[in-house]
Protein backbone atom coordinates (compact mmCIF):
# COMPACT_ATOMS: atom_id res chain seq x y z
CA UNK A 1 0.00 0.00 0.00
CA UNK A 2 3.04 2.44 0.25
CA UNK A 3 3.86 2.19 -2.90
CA UNK A 4 0.17 3.02 -3.89
CA UNK A 5 -1.24 -0.40 -4.83
CA UNK A 6 -2.55 -3.45 -2.75
CA UNK A 7 -2.33 -6.47 -4.31
CA UNK A 8 -4.60 -9.11 -3.50
CA UNK A 9 -4.02 -12.61 -1.63
CA UNK A 10 -4.08 -14.22 -4.61
CA UNK A 11 -1.59 -12.02 -6.97
CA UNK A 12 0.62 -12.39 -3.48
CA UNK A 13 0.56 -15.60 -3.83
CA UNK A 14 1.19 -16.50 -7.45
CA UNK A 15 4.11 -13.40 -7.31
CA UNK A 16 5.77 -14.76 -4.67
CA UNK A 17 7.08 -18.03 -3.86
CA UNK A 18 6.56 -19.99 -0.74
CA UNK A 19 7.95 -18.35 2.09
CA UNK A 20 7.51 -20.10 5.27
CA UNK A 21 11.05 -21.73 4.87
CA UNK A 22 12.82 -18.81 3.93
CA UNK A 23 12.04 -16.19 6.67
CA UNK A 24 11.02 -13.34 4.60
CA UNK A 25 11.33 -11.74 1.36
CA UNK A 26 14.67 -10.09 0.83
CA UNK A 27 14.11 -6.04 -0.21
CA UNK A 28 16.15 -6.40 -3.59
CA UNK A 29 13.28 -9.10 -4.44
CA UNK A 30 10.65 -7.20 -2.81
CA UNK A 31 11.45 -4.21 -5.18
CA UNK A 32 12.00 -6.37 -8.47
CA UNK A 33 8.53 -8.15 -7.87
CA UNK A 34 6.58 -4.37 -7.24
CA UNK A 35 8.68 -2.97 -10.09
CA UNK A 36 6.88 -5.86 -12.48
CA UNK A 37 3.59 -5.39 -11.29
CA UNK A 38 4.15 -1.46 -11.84
CA UNK A 39 5.66 -1.74 -15.35
CA UNK A 40 2.79 -4.04 -16.28
CA UNK A 41 0.06 -1.87 -14.69
CA UNK A 42 1.40 1.54 -16.65
CA UNK A 43 1.28 0.37 -20.13
CA UNK A 44 2.21 2.92 -23.20
CA UNK A 45 -1.92 3.50 -23.50
CA UNK A 46 -1.86 4.78 -19.76
CA UNK A 47 1.51 6.85 -20.56
CA UNK A 48 -0.10 8.28 -23.42
CA UNK A 49 -3.58 9.42 -21.66
CA UNK A 50 -1.46 10.78 -18.89
CA UNK A 51 0.67 13.51 -21.45
CA UNK A 52 -2.70 14.28 -22.94
CA UNK A 53 -4.27 15.11 -19.59
CA UNK A 54 -1.34 17.31 -19.09
CA UNK A 55 -1.79 18.98 -22.79
CA UNK A 56 -5.08 20.71 -22.51
CA UNK A 57 -4.38 22.46 -26.13
CA UNK A 58 -3.84 19.05 -27.62
CA UNK A 59 -0.78 20.69 -29.56
CA UNK A 60 1.10 17.55 -29.04
CA UNK A 61 3.99 19.20 -26.80
CA UNK A 62 3.54 21.03 -23.38
CA UNK A 63 5.65 24.41 -22.61
CA UNK A 64 6.36 25.63 -18.98
CA UNK A 65 3.25 27.15 -18.61
CA UNK A 66 1.11 23.78 -19.34
CA UNK A 67 3.58 22.07 -17.21
CA UNK A 68 3.08 24.20 -14.13
CA UNK A 69 -0.71 24.09 -14.65
CA UNK A 70 -0.38 20.35 -14.61
CA UNK A 71 1.81 20.15 -10.76
CA UNK A 72 -0.13 22.73 -9.78
CA UNK A 73 -2.98 20.59 -10.27
CA UNK A 74 -1.47 17.99 -8.85
CA UNK A 75 0.52 18.85 -6.44
CA UNK A 76 -0.41 21.70 -5.29
CA UNK A 77 2.40 22.54 -2.62
CA UNK A 78 5.51 21.76 -4.95
CA UNK A 79 7.60 24.88 -5.74
CA UNK A 80 7.47 26.29 -8.76
CA UNK A 81 11.67 26.06 -8.62
CA UNK A 82 11.19 22.88 -8.36
CA UNK A 83 8.48 22.68 -11.49
CA UNK A 84 11.21 24.59 -13.60
CA UNK A 85 13.84 22.13 -12.81
CA UNK A 86 11.81 19.17 -13.40
CA UNK A 87 10.83 20.48 -16.77
CA UNK A 88 13.96 21.38 -17.85
CA UNK A 89 15.38 17.70 -16.82
CA UNK A 90 12.20 16.49 -19.04
CA UNK A 91 13.11 19.11 -21.43
CA UNK A 92 15.89 16.46 -23.42
CA UNK A 93 16.84 18.97 -25.77
CA UNK A 94 16.36 22.07 -24.41
CA UNK A 95 14.19 23.00 -27.10
CA UNK A 96 11.40 24.48 -24.34
CA UNK A 97 8.75 22.45 -25.28
CA UNK A 98 8.15 18.79 -23.99
CA UNK A 99 7.06 16.46 -26.70
CA UNK A 100 5.49 12.86 -26.00
CA UNK A 101 9.02 11.75 -27.11
CA UNK A 102 10.43 13.63 -24.01
CA UNK A 103 7.85 12.88 -21.53
CA UNK A 104 7.96 8.91 -22.47
CA UNK A 105 11.43 8.67 -21.92
CA UNK A 106 11.35 10.28 -18.38
CA UNK A 107 8.29 7.76 -17.58
CA UNK A 108 10.27 4.79 -18.18
CA UNK A 109 13.27 6.11 -16.70
CA UNK A 110 11.86 7.03 -13.63
CA UNK A 111 10.91 3.31 -13.98
CA UNK A 112 14.10 2.03 -13.97
CA UNK A 113 15.73 4.64 -11.24
CA UNK A 114 13.37 3.41 -9.00
CA UNK A 115 14.64 -0.02 -8.83
CA UNK A 116 18.08 1.09 -8.71
CA UNK A 117 17.76 3.29 -6.47
CA UNK A 118 15.11 2.75 -3.37
CA UNK A 119 16.49 2.70 -0.36
CA UNK A 120 16.40 -0.88 1.27
CA UNK A 121 13.31 -2.16 3.21
CA UNK A 122 14.23 -3.44 6.53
Amino acid sequence: MLFGYKPSKIEVDTMVPDLSNTGGLRPDEFVKLMALKRSAQLSFGDQRQIFSVFDTHCRGFLNLDDFKRAFKRVIPHLSEQTIIEAFREVDRDSDGLVCYKDFEYVMNYAEEEDQVHLPALT
